[in-house]
């Protein structure tokens, strides 16, 4: 998805780690249910979003608990309902 070089190995690291930590989170939710896992690139960014049928717990703001591995790595996140299905999604900026 990324051409080699030592940024993307960065990039792709980052992109991991996110990938883990949303797909753990909405697994401890999952409840027998299956998760999708997705990944896409734009110029700027590497998507990923793990979408799932249960609800996350949220925090008083409204912030999905757990995040925090995304919050430090991703340059934006975030979490909400498509079509019935709730989707959390992280994008992680190409250096």
């Amino acid at each position: 998805m990324l051409s080699p070089t030592e940024a993307s190995a960065v990039v792709t690291r980052q992109v991991q780690a996110c990938v883990t930590e949303l797909a753990g989170i909405a697994y401890t939710r999952a409840m027998g249910s299956h998760l999708l896992c997705e990944l896409w690139r734009d110029s700027e960014h590497v998507f990923t979003a793990v979408q799932h049928h249960e609800p996350l717990p949220l925090l008083p703001d409204d912030t999905v608990i757990g995040l925090h591995t995304v919050r430090s790595l991703a340059d934006d996140y975030g979490s909400h309902l498509v079509d019935g299905v709730f989707q959390m999604w992280a994008a992680v900026r190409i250096a």
